[in-house]
Parts: C-alpha cells; structure tokens; sequence
C-alpha cells in the first residue's frame, strides 16, 4: 500500500504546478518512475513534506485524486450498485421568504448536498413536481396521495447525515460516495452527504454552518425524504477526519441550541483539535506520506487563519475537544474509530475519555491502520474491519430505535 501511495505523492509533487494536459501526461510518467524506484520515491517524499513545500495547491493535487473518474480506483472501494446517487441544493442562510427550499440545480450561496439511497427516492418524485408545485405543503400533500397508490413508496425511520474528509480544503462526496453506496446498501439506510466549502475560499465559521444548515433543513423537511417523524432522533452523524470535526461541532451546536438530538454519532479518526499541539502522535507518526505534521498544518491554517480572530482552544465548535461538560454530557451514543498509526490519534482518546467522564455513551475502537483507512478497503485487508463495524453500528441504533417506537406505542 505505501508504495503507491508513497508514488502517487511524489508524482502530485512534480506535476501539480503544470497546467492540465502537461499535469496528466507528468503524473502518469511519474508515477511509474516513482512506484518503480523506490529510493528516489522516499527522496522525493521527504523533499515535500518539509515544512515550507507544502501548500493547499499540492494537497488537492494529490487528495483530489479520487474526485477523478479515470482514476476512481484511487478510493480503493468497490462501487456498489445502488438506485439513487444524486446532487440537490438547499439555500445556505435563507434571506428571502420566497427562495426556493430545495432546487436540483445548482445557485450561488446554495448548499450542494448527494443523496444516496438503494429504495425508491420521493426526492426523485419532488423533482418532478416542483415546476407545478412550489409551496413544501403541496409538495406534502402530493407525497400522502402517492403513498396510496404506491407501495414502494418507503418511508424511513432514521436517515445518515455525512460530513466529507479531505483536511477542510479538499475532496467532495464523490470520492466518499463507494462508502456511503456501502453503508445504505448493506443497512438500508439513505445517506446524505454535504458538500461544504472548502477553504481557504472561505474559513471558519462557514463550513461549519453550512453542516449544521444541512442538519436543520432534515429537521424542517424530513417529510420530502420520507422520515416518518423528524421531532423524534432520526439522524445519525457520521465524518471522517475533518468530517469528524464538523460531526462533533455540529452535535455540539445542536445541543447547544436544543434542536432534536442526533441518533448516534459515528467518527473517523476526527480532527477534534484545531490547535497546533505537539501531541505524542502528532510527532510519532510524522512520517505518514499523507498526513505530516506540516500537511495538518496548512489545513489548520487554511480553515482557521490567524486572521480571523478565533481561539481553537474556546471556540467549541472549530474544536469539539474542549466543549463543556454539560454539553459533552448530553451526547448521544457514540463511536470513534482511530488508527494506531494515526497523528490524530490522541484527539480520539482525548475526546472519550472526556465522553466517558461526562457518563455519556461512547466506544472508542483503535485498530492497526493509518489515518484514512475508511478509504483503503481494497488496498488494506484488515480495513474491512472499521466498515464492518461502522455498519453494525448504523444497524444496532436503527434496530434499537425501532424498539424503542414499539414501546412508546
């Protein structure tokens, strides 16, 4: 596994500066040079991950390689065969009355959200009728008259919200969407993953609000994906590294603000502090060709400049590690998954152990794989572990909520 990844880093470290065609054609030949020379590989890794040659250009260069279809193998996921995988846009921060709540196509300050799913989708319905029907409560009544007619019409009990990794500043929910197709096919489950902006166009608070907009909107509009009750918890939170981040804040805020809590919170490996900390294994695993020290740097950086003012270390929601204990006391059920080789590792431990003082419900799962292994299924043997238990997770809290709804009635 390292050797292509170590290869495709060095080939991104030549090409990245050229311009479209000349940046395939140098890609490509050095990633045979590299992925044959092992020596001049390591060289070429080393030159780059010293401080001062990294930069966000780079980062998407080499990060941004999933977002390619010719070079999809890069996720290292098999691609699941689903019958829904598409964009829609809800409106960030609502100025007008009259703005459209949802459009299936793409405006400025809109937020771009994919939904997938492997059941009949009534967003596919709501598209269709949105020309004649543009008030939600048409929409709604529309839907109710369908759901006679058609039986594969199905409503869901909880729905997956995802937050995307790519250290802030890079990937879309293309190159996460063979995971998600993972996750709703094996737990039937739709998935909605925002895509937020990345910086540093825009930094902190932005991001973060655009998730937490996206959170809000289920809340208010569940009916149109077919919740069967959003004042109920139904969404569960998911992210991987900087996804993880905005997962955690975006709980925080919601019990903050005393919306409807999430049903459960799954993290991958997150960004959870947003300082500069030497951590033991921020400096032990320095070496990851992906993930140094100065990588994490920059993306830091580029969502929290020194210029905007805020303290990582007081604003909760750029760093979830440090929120109170009455909110961290409040959170729901709660999975985080970690690698052993991971420079983020003690922002997991960190949090449980934060979690678990608050008595609220967490499991922190370490295994032996570095940062990013949602991403090397096919590249890692033992990364079918996390997905496994991801999925189980996601089945126990659907299946644990259905009981729960028996009782009540």
């Amino acid at each position: 596994m390292s050797k292509k990844i170590n290869a495709s880093y060095a080939a991104c470290g030549n090409s990245y500066k050229k311009n479209a065609f000349t940046k395939k054609l140098s890609f490509g030949y050095g990633f045979g040079k590299y992925f044959l020379k092992k020596k001049a590989s390591a060289k070429k890794c080393a030159i780059i991950k010293k401080e001062g040659n990294i930069n966000v250009k780079l980062i998407r260069a080499v990060w941004n390689l999933t977002e390619k279809r010719p070079l999809r193998w890069f996720s290292f996921h098999p691609v699941e065969s689903i019958k829904h995988d598409f964009r829609f846009y809800i409106p960030f921060k609502k100025e007008k009355e009259k703005e459209q709540f949802i459009s299936f196509k793409k405006y400025s300050n809109s937020i771009p959200i994919r939904y997938i799913s492997d059941t009949k989708a009534r967003l596919k319905m709501v598209k269709k009728q949105l020309k004649n029907m543009s008030k939600k409560e048409e929409l709604e009544n529309y839907l109710k008259s369908q759901e006679k007619k058609e039986k594969k019409l199905i409503k869901f009990d909880c729905i997956i919200l995802h937050f995307h990794g790519g250290g802030f500043v890079a990937q879309t929910s293309f190159s996460h969407s063979p995971m998600l197709r993972i996750w709703t096919k094996q737990t039937g489950i739709p998935v909605m993953s925002v895509d937020y902006t990345n910086p540093p166009e825009v930094t902190y608070p932005q991001p973060f609000e655009e998730c937490y907009e996206a959170y809000k909107w289920i809340l208010e509009n569940g009916s149109l994906l077919g919740l069967v009750d959003s004042n109920t918890p139904r969404i569960i939170l998911a992210g991987d590294s900087a996804g993880g981040n905005l997962a955690a804040a975006v709980c925080c805020k919601i019990l903050e603000d005393g919306l409807v809590p999430p049903l459960g919170v799954l993290l991958g490996y997150p960004a959870l502090n947003i300082s500069f900390d030497h951590t033991l294994s921020r400096a032990l695993f320095n070496c990851d060709p992906f993930f140094s020290y100065g990588l994490l740097k920059v993306c830091l950086q580029s969502y929290n400049p020194d210029s905007n003012g805020f303290d990582p270390k007081k604003e909760i929601f750029l760093s979830p590690l440090f929120a109170s204990d009455q909110i961290l006391s409040q959170f729901p059920k709660t999975v985080i998954q970690a690698g052993i080789m991971d420079p983020l590792l003690d922002d997991s431990v960190l949090f449980a152990n934060r979690l678990k003082k608050s008595f609220s419900p967490v499991s922190l799962r370490v295994y032996s794989l570095p940062h990013g292994f949602w991403s090397y299924l096919n590249m890692i043997k033992d990364a079918k572990v996390p997905l496994n238990d991801a999925v189980q997770f996601f089945k126990e809290l659907k299946k644990n909520f259905e009981k729960d709804l028996l009782k009540k009635n």
